[in-house]
């Protein structure tokens, strides 16, 4: 039952990597991963280091680190950087991978 069943998602694996626009996709964002990772790492330090909305649990939010809400800028203004650098090179990754295949 196992092994029909492994025999099966290998069959459905197989079929999934030899499509031409999933693997070009699958590529596109392979190569962008940093720039995901730093934006990801920016909107966690933005929301959850450096909101000083009251009523959320934030490190800004404790009693001597208010100081920390002066950096949400920073952080703001790298996410958008990381997301719309982003949008521009997936859509350019994209048209290069499917040019090339």
């Amino acid at each position: 039952m196992n092994e029909k069943f492994m025999n099966g998602m290998l069959t459905v694996a197989g079929k999934i990597s030899n499509n031409r626009w999933l693997s070009c996709i699958r590529d596109a964002f392979t190569e962008l991963m940093p720039i995901i990772i730093a934006g990801s790492f920016c909107t966690l330090f933005a929301n959850v280091v450096c909101n000083t909305t009251p009523g959320y649990l934030s490190l800004a939010n404790l009693p001597h680190m208010s100081w920390l809400g002066n950096f949400k800028p920073l952080f703001t203004a790298a996410i958008y950087g990381t997301m719309t650098m982003m949008a521009v090179s997936i859509v350019i990754l994209l048209s290069m991978r499917v040019a090339d295949s």
